[in-house]
């Protein structure tokens, strides 16, 4: 036995609502439509936002797609205005459904909802999306257009009413064959799963080309060498205070630097080692 809900109004989140009015089994498109009709307002001066809804699933209490439960039931909703009531029923015409105008139908401009029953069950979000796709993409080699918007699987549609000029809503339900779709579903997932496996792959390829790299060109030496250039050519005290900063900034030691300098600065052996000793213990002083 299948189910669906109904609810008062759009104000209704959870089973705990005071606006939830309950779950509903049905076997055919006739019991869900008769129960459907009971629950309309037909008084004529209820507003939209107070029109009852259906939801074409149950749910773990909360009223939310990641809460909802399998169903095998999807809306459709047409909108666009060169859709024609005439040529979508005769598109369905071999298949379970329920089909009724909306509130804002006209003469002029049909608006209407289909709900159908298909050949295999909606389990989340993601497969709605592609059932809908796939439906979409029939129904436009016949030039019908459906509402994008028929791709969460808790979605709530309101039920039959009268439209805005008062007058009752043409409803049609017929018991008829499971609409064949499962095996285009079936396909899609497939696409959707390889999709998502080379995406994987990708990302991993990118992750292994970043962590196997060649390491970038160390540029330590150039910067020493330059250093020590720019004090051979001006060897005062301020560039010998700067080479000693860089040589350490680079790597290295106090021998290693007070050693070059010895060899490159042009005072008495005493003073050279001397003046680059205080230097790099400035620097200890600044660090510290």
């Amino acid at each position: 036995m299948n189910k669906f809900i109904l609810i008062k109004n759009i104000q209704c989140g959870s089973y705990d609502s005071p606006n939830f009015i309950s779950e509903f089994d049905y076997s055919d498109m006739e019991q869900l439509a008769k129960t459907v009709i009971n629950y309309g307002k037909w008084d004529g001066k209820t507003k939209k936002e107070n029109l009852p809804l259906i939801a074409l699933t149950t749910f773990r209490n909360e009223i939310k797609a990641s809460k909802a439960n399998p169903t095998n039931l999807l809306g459709l909703d047409f909108d666009d205005e060169t859709n024609k009531i005439s040529e979508v029923l005769e598109f369905f015409k071999d298949y379970s459904y329920f089909f009724y105008t909306s509130h804002s139908h006209t003469e002029h401009h049909h608006k209407f909802r289909i709900i159908l029953e298909l050949d295999c069950e909606i389990n989340d979000n993601s497969e709605a999306r592609l059932l809908s796709d796939i439906i979409k993409n029939r129904l436009s080699e016949k030039g019908i257009l459906i509402d994008t918007a028929c791709k969460d699987i808790s979605r709530r549609f309101f039920i039959p009413s009268l439209d805005k000029q008062g007058n009752d809503p043409d409803m049609q339900f017929n018991i008829g064959n499971q609409y064949q779709v499962g095996s285009d579903l079936e396909l899609s997932l497939m696409e959707e799963i390889k999709k998502e496996k080379l995406r994987e792959l990708q990302a991993q390829l990118q992750r292994d080309k970043l962590r196997y790299a060649p390491p970038k060109k160390d540029l330590r030496g150039k910067w020493k060498q330059d250093a020590k250039d720019r004090f051979l050519a001006d060897r005062s005290h301020n560039q010998l205070i700067k080479l000693v900063g860089n040589l350490r900034k680079n790597g290295d030691t106090q021998d290693e630097v007070i050693s070059w300098i010895m060899l490159n600065y042009p005072s008495t052996g005493e003073d050279r080692h001397a003046e680059a000793l205080r230097a790099w213990r400035w620097y200890d002083g600044k660090i510290a």
